[in-house]
Protein backbone atom coordinates (compact mmCIF):
# COMPACT_ATOMS: atom_id res chain seq x y z
CA UNK A 1 0.00 0.00 0.00
CA UNK A 2 1.23 3.49 -0.78
CA UNK A 3 3.15 5.06 2.06
CA UNK A 4 2.75 2.10 4.40
CA UNK A 5 4.84 2.33 7.54
CA UNK A 6 5.61 -0.38 10.05
CA UNK A 7 5.52 0.02 13.79
CA UNK A 8 7.42 -2.88 15.28
CA UNK A 9 6.53 -4.90 12.20
CA UNK A 10 2.85 -3.88 12.25
CA UNK A 11 1.43 -1.83 9.38
CA UNK A 12 0.24 1.66 10.36
CA UNK A 13 -2.60 3.60 8.73
CA UNK A 14 -4.24 6.90 9.52
CA UNK A 15 -8.03 6.98 9.66
CA UNK A 16 -9.92 10.17 8.95
CA UNK A 17 -13.50 11.30 8.77
CA UNK A 18 -12.49 14.26 6.62
CA UNK A 19 -14.68 14.36 3.51
CA UNK A 20 -11.86 16.13 1.65
CA UNK A 21 -9.84 12.92 1.75
CA UNK A 22 -12.83 11.00 0.38
CA UNK A 23 -13.04 13.31 -2.62
CA UNK A 24 -9.37 13.45 -3.58
CA UNK A 25 -6.75 10.96 -4.57
CA UNK A 26 -5.24 9.85 -1.26
CA UNK A 27 -1.84 9.38 -2.92
CA UNK A 28 -1.77 13.13 -3.62
CA UNK A 29 -2.60 13.81 0.03
CA UNK A 30 0.13 11.48 1.27
CA UNK A 31 2.72 13.06 -1.03
CA UNK A 32 1.71 16.65 -0.31
CA UNK A 33 1.75 16.16 3.47
CA UNK A 34 4.80 13.85 3.37
CA UNK A 35 2.91 11.23 5.40
CA UNK A 36 4.83 8.00 6.11
CA UNK A 37 1.59 5.98 6.13
CA UNK A 38 -1.61 5.44 4.18
CA UNK A 39 -4.81 7.33 4.94
CA UNK A 40 -8.14 5.54 5.17
CA UNK A 41 -11.22 7.73 4.75
CA UNK A 42 -14.61 7.26 6.41
CA UNK A 43 -16.48 10.47 5.59
CA UNK A 44 -19.83 8.65 5.95
CA UNK A 45 -18.88 7.34 9.43
CA UNK A 46 -19.53 3.74 8.36
CA UNK A 47 -16.72 2.33 10.55
CA UNK A 48 -17.68 4.55 13.49
CA UNK A 49 -21.28 3.36 13.24
CA UNK A 50 -20.51 -0.32 12.68
CA UNK A 51 -18.07 -0.54 15.59
CA UNK A 52 -19.94 1.91 17.83
CA UNK A 53 -16.76 3.93 18.30
CA UNK A 54 -16.75 6.85 20.76
CA UNK A 55 -17.69 10.19 19.21
CA UNK A 56 -18.39 13.78 20.19
CA UNK A 57 -20.10 16.66 18.42
CA UNK A 58 -18.68 20.13 17.71
CA UNK A 59 -20.59 22.75 15.73
CA UNK A 60 -22.82 20.08 14.23
CA UNK A 61 -19.92 17.83 13.18
CA UNK A 62 -19.66 14.30 14.59
CA UNK A 63 -16.03 13.51 15.32
CA UNK A 64 -14.43 10.30 16.53
CA UNK A 65 -12.44 10.37 19.74
CA UNK A 66 -8.77 9.54 19.42
CA UNK A 67 -8.05 5.83 19.71
CA UNK A 68 -5.85 3.13 18.25
CA UNK A 69 -7.08 -0.24 17.04
CA UNK A 70 -4.63 -3.14 16.96
CA UNK A 71 -5.94 -5.38 14.17
CA UNK A 72 -4.49 -8.73 13.19
CA UNK A 73 -5.92 -11.22 10.70
CA UNK A 74 -8.98 -9.01 10.24
CA UNK A 75 -9.86 -9.02 13.96
CA UNK A 76 -9.57 -6.20 16.47
CA UNK A 77 -7.16 -7.60 19.04
CA UNK A 78 -6.85 -4.55 21.30
CA UNK A 79 -8.25 -1.02 21.61
CA UNK A 80 -6.12 1.76 23.06
CA UNK A 81 -8.63 4.22 24.49
CA UNK A 82 -8.79 6.76 25.91
CA UNK A 83 -5.56 8.30 24.68
CA UNK A 84 -4.81 10.91 27.28
CA UNK A 85 -1.20 11.54 26.23
CA UNK A 86 -1.07 11.57 22.41
CA UNK A 87 2.66 12.27 22.40
CA UNK A 88 3.52 9.35 24.66
CA UNK A 89 1.00 6.60 24.09
CA UNK A 90 3.03 5.07 21.27
CA UNK A 91 5.14 3.45 24.00
CA UNK A 92 2.02 1.64 25.23
CA UNK A 93 1.30 0.43 21.70
CA UNK A 94 4.88 -0.79 21.24
CA UNK A 95 4.79 -2.60 24.59
CA UNK A 96 1.51 -4.29 23.66
CA UNK A 97 2.86 -5.32 20.24
CA UNK A 98 5.93 -6.82 21.90
CA UNK A 99 3.84 -8.68 24.49
CA UNK A 100 1.43 -9.89 21.81
CA UNK A 101 4.30 -11.38 19.88
CA UNK A 102 4.13 -9.00 16.97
Amino acid sequence: MVGETNLSGAPVFDYTQDCLVATMDYRVLIRSLHLPFSVLSDADLALVTALKLPVFTVEGMTLMRRLTLAIRDGLIRHVFYPIENPAGYVEDVLAWLKQAGR
